[in-house]
């Protein structure tokens, strides 16, 4: 009789306890990002201000914000591919809202980039400029 109470509490606990195994993701679902890449010391600015240094990135003539260039990993002159010493396997990205955009990258009033893009859920769209 002794065991059968013992079994009894031990079986109860073990048969509520399990529900199956529940996931949960979280993110930035809706969120794309954008990475520049090109030669940062082309993108100086007239100032030695650090906040002149980069490019001006407009989107759709509502978003606008500075952004900083991060250093390719090839030669643009050769093409051959170069070992980074200054970026990781990913430089600087920045946020965007997933859809399509049109996308404007300038340097002191100089048009470097013009695109109409589209970008998905966590996708980075690499730019590369001159």
């Amino acid at each position: 009789m002794i065991k059968r109470i013992i079994l009894f509490f031990t079986l109860i606990p073990l048969l509520f306890s399990c529900t199956g195994i529940k996931t949960s993701s979280v993110g930035l679902e809706n969120q794309a990002f954008l990475e520049f890449i090109g030669t940062p010391s082309n993108y100086h600015g007239e100032s030695s201000k650090i906040s002149d240094n980069g490019v001006d990135v407009n989107i759709n003539n509502k978003i606008k914000f500075k952004a900083q260039i991060t250093r390719a990993n090839y030669s643009v002159a050769t093409g051959d591919r170069v070992r980074s010493t200054t970026a990781g396997p990913k430089g600087k990205v920045y946020a965007i809202p997933t859809g399509t955009h049109d996308l404007t990258v300038s340097h002191h009033g100089k048009i470097l980039y013009r695109k109409k893009i589209f970008v998905g859920a966590q996708e980075t769209k690499r730019i590369k400029l001159p």
